[in-house]
Formats: C-alpha cells, sequence, structure tokens
C-alpha cells in the first residue's frame, strides 16, 4: 500500500491531537451512539472514530470492528486527514492507494471506505468519522450529507471535550491559587452568608473545612463592638462601593484575633453585583503591639492569650523575655522549660539562619528601626522546624535608645510549602507565566517567558523588563 506524506503541519496537527487529552481513553456513549448512527444511515456494517498519531490509527468509538488500532502506514484515514471534505472509495481493489493494503488484501477485506474529516477549530485534521463496507458500493448524496453532520458532531463533542478538560485544569489551578494564598479570601452574600473561602480564612475563623460554615451567616463571629462596621462594608459593597475595616472576631473555638478586612463588589459578566470579596489579614500582632505600648503589663498579658500565634515581650537591657501561651501551642516548650531570657529564642533558631536573624534584629535597633520581621526556621521540642514569621515593636525612650520590644511569631510552614508548590508549578509550565506592578515593570516571570521575550534572569533581577515597553 502506498502511503502519502504527512500533513503540511504535522507537527502542529499531532500537537492540537495531544490537546484534546483523548487518546487511549474509555468509550463513551455519546460518541459510540454517532458511530452507530453513522453506520445505519450509511447502510455499512462498519464505522469508526479513527484518530491519527505518528504510528497508528487508534478507534474511540466503532461499531462493526474488533481491533483497537492499526498501524498508520496501513489506513485509509491517513489519505483522508489531507481532505477538507469526504474522501470515498468506492472501491478499494481498483483504487491504486489501496488494492495492495492489508485492509484490502487480508483481515476484514475491506473493498469500500468513506471517511469525513475531523476538522478542529485551528484547523488540523485530528482523524475521521468514516464508514466501511466489504463490497464496493457508493452513498447517495443523502448519506454524504449525513455523514458530513454526523462528523460535526463527532467534532463538536470532542471539542465540549476539550473545553470542559481545560475548564478543570483551569479550576485546579485557581482552587490551589486560592488555597494557597497566606490571606484570607472569601466571597459574602447580602445577608452575610459564607459562599467561599479559602484555607487561610478557615483558620481565622477556627473552622475545620468549609462546609462546616457553608452558608453560614458569618456577622456574629464579629464581637458586638465592631458588628456593625462589618454589615455596613458588606452592605455598601453591593451597593457598588469598597471599603477597608478593622475589627476584632471570637473563632468557632473561641479564639480571638484581630483583623482587618478591604472589601470589594463582585461582578458576574452582565455586571450584576453577586457577592462581596472579602480580603483579610490577621493584623493581631500589629495590634497587640500599639495595645501594648498603651495599656500595663497586666492587661497586654490577657490580650495576649486571646491569640494563637507566639506573642513575645523582650526587656533587651535586662535580657528577659515573656512568652504568651501560643509559644507552648506552636512549638511544644512547656514553661518549666522555658528560658527567660533570650535564649529561649536564640538556642531553637536553625544555625543556617541564626547569625542572618540575631545579627538583623540588632542592627534595627542600633539603626533606629520602630520594627523589625524575617522569616526563619524555628525548632520545636520534638526536633522538627517551623517556619516561622516574627515581626516586632521596638519601643524606645525619650533618647531614642531601645527600652523594650514588643512583637509575634507565626507558623507559616504551610503557606511556605504551599508557595513552593506554586513556583514550582510556575517554573514547570511550558507557558510563558510573569508578573508585574502598575509602573509595567516586569517583577517576576518563570523561564519560559523570558524565553519569549529574548530576555535573561540578569535583565530580570535588575529590573530591565518593562511589559509597557
Amino acid at each position: 500500500m502506498k502511503t502519502p506524506p504527512p500533513p503540511q503541519d504535522e507537527a502542529g496537527r499531532l500537537a492540537t491531537l495531544r490537546q484534546f487529552g483523548v487518546l487511549d481513553t474509555p468509550p463513551e456513549s455519546v460518541l459510540d451512539e454517532l458511530t452507530t448512527l453513522a453506520s445505519r444511515i450509511c447502510e455499512t456494517p462498519i464505522a469508526l472514530i479513527s484518530l491519527v498519531d505518528e504510528h497508528r490509527q487508534w478507534f474511540k468509538a466503532r461499531t462493526g470492528w474488533d481491533v483497537g488500532e492499526t498501524a498508520r502506514d496501513d489506513s485509509f484515514c491517513t489519505y483522508a486527514i489531507h481532505e477538507t471534505d469526504l474522501m470515498v472509495v468506492p472501491d478499494t481493489a481498483t483504487d491504486p492507494r489501496f488494492l495492495d493494503g492489508p485492509l484490502v488484501t487480508d483481515g476484514p477485506r475491506i473493498r469500500f471506505y468513506a471517511g469525513a474529516p475531523l476538522i478542529a477549530s485551528d484547523g488540523h485534521a485530528l482523524g475521521t468519522l468514516c464508514v466501511m463496507d466489504r463490497v464496493p458500493r457508493e452513498l447517495t448524496a443523502w448519506q454524504r450529507d449525513a455523514l458530513r453532520i454526523l462528523g460535526h458532531q463527532v467534532m463538536a463533542q470532542l471539542e465540549l471535550r476539550r473545553q470542559s478538560r481545560e475548564v478543570h485544569r483551569q479550576e485546579r489551578l485557581l482552587s490551589a491559587i486560592f488555597d494557597g494564598e497566606p490571606e484570607c479570601l472569601k466571597l459574602i452574600g447580602p445577608d452575610g452568608s459564607l459562599r467561599m473561602m479559602n484555607r487561610a480564612g478557615l483558620t481565622m475563623i477556627e473552622a475545620d473545612s468549609f462546609e462546616e460554615v457553608a452558608g453560614r451567616c458569618i456577622f456574629p463571629l464579629v464581637v458586638p463592638e465592631h458588628r456593625s462596621e462589618f454589615e455596613e462594608i458588606t452592605r455598601r459593597a453591593f451597593l457598588g462601593e469598597t471599603g477597608t475595616a478593622e475589627f476584632r472576631i471570637v473563632g468557632l473555638k473561641g479564639a480571638t484575633r484581630w483583623l482587618e478586612t478591604r472589601a470589594a463588589p463582585l461582578r458576574d459578566e452582565d455586571g450584576t453585583i453577586t457577592a462581596m470579596l472579602g480580603i483579610t489579614r490577621d493584623i493581631t500582632a500589629r495590634r497587640l503591639a500599639e495595645e501594648a505600648s498603651r495599656f500595663n503589663d497586666e492587661r497586654f498579658q490577657i490580650v495576649a492569650r486571646s491569640t494563637n500565634d507566639a506573642i513575645w515581650d523582650w526587656d533587651p537591657v535586662a535580657d528577659t523575655v515573656w512568652w504568651n501561651e501560643g509559644y507552648q501551642t506552636l512549638f511544644g516548650y512547656p514553661p518549666s522549660e522555658t528560658d527567660a531570657t533570650s535564649a529561649s529564642w536564640t538556642n531553637f533558631i536553625h544555625p543556617e539562619d541564626a547569625d542572618r536573624v540575631v545579627s538583623g534584629i540588632h542592627a534595627s535597633m542600633e539603626r533606629g528601626d520602630s520594627s523589625w520581621m524575617a522569616e526563619y526556621r524555628f525548632r520545636r521540642r520534638d526536633g522538627t522546624f517551623a517556619t516561622v514569621l516574627d515581626r516586632g515593636t521596638i519601643i524606645r525612650d525619650a533618647s531614642g535608645a531601645p527600652v523594650r520590644m514588643i512583637g509575634a511569631m507565626q507558623d507559616i510552614s504551610e503557606r511556605t510549602r504551599t508557595e513552593a508548590r506554586f513556583r514550582r508549578l510556575v517554573e514547570a509550565n511550558v507557558q510563558g507565566v510573569f508578573f508585574w506592578n502598575a509602573t509595567g515593570e516586569v517583577t517576576g516571570a518563570n523561564d519560559a517567558f523570558l524565553t519569549m521575550v529574548g530576555c535573561s534572569r540578569e535583565d530580570l533581577e535588575a529590573g530591565r523588563i518593562n511589559w509597557i515597553d
């Protein structure tokens, strides 16, 4: 059997075929029914949905045919994918292209073939919807039209399948980004009902799963003295306004937190406001630090017990440190094993981080900074290390000398792992992924994007790539 050369853009055609993700997948009833219908309309014993890759033609659906695939060089479809309309072979035994082919001389002894090419939206033919018979014959004009229409239906089903597959992929990606976001993201209805919330938000309100709070009014979690303000920014969001509020909540398990929410209306494709989008961050440490400068130690300790973060109060002159119960909760060190000096902190910083962190906090104090922040690894009592975000406010006397420092350590281990997974996802993506700021400066990109625009990572790190340019 004489085989035709590959289509002009065979690499592009094969890439399109792979995008559909249909090769070697289980049968699907809707496609099986279309091949059965084609067989009955064309009055042939055999009907196939054939997809042609580099080496074979594989049958997604088949009627009157037991074989799952055949060699590409032996197939009629290698010719049909070159066509833009039906390819009809009334008698294969008299056609020089096929008369000595194995499907004609052996096995099924095919004498008649008609195939409608399955052409994707980008113009590439993936394969055919074909009918075959073991005797020479012809199709009526009505049967030819019907085979064309059924071919379009097969392609429509494949396109629908591809779109659904892409939607699911995007949903999984968005879900990963949504759940990996370290700040709380939530959607709220006009009555305060919770429609969606990511993992960071669930942690803030102490919910074990979204199912536990889905549809539940979130207003009662806000303490009474702040509730009306939160209800007001929700109401205004459904009027199309944005707003910000700071408020205190009591979680489902009793913990109290200070939160800051930025609220904005979420609109559908018609512009109708369907929900309030709230972006919330935990500002407990900041509020506690502010309050600590105004209230006495007793009041400070009462407030500090209301958070699960490790709150600390350090006197750098006497080198004494007070920890709240969050230190024990997060890291497992009981009060009997907690040193009252800065050793309760410095001794447990990862050796590779210790110099950077300790020198950094002293440098901030010496420079006259009002605050300090660092991310590092801190050893738990069981020997494992937590990744923590540590923030402190430096209190100075009239001369500017540091006399007190109050701060909080937050365990961000899960967020760090999520960010690492997301970075790997971005770097592994064959598509260009990049981030830019309001001035157009590209602030982050994967290798695929840098290759596309012909820039180096040094250009990126030096701030020389501008998306507007």
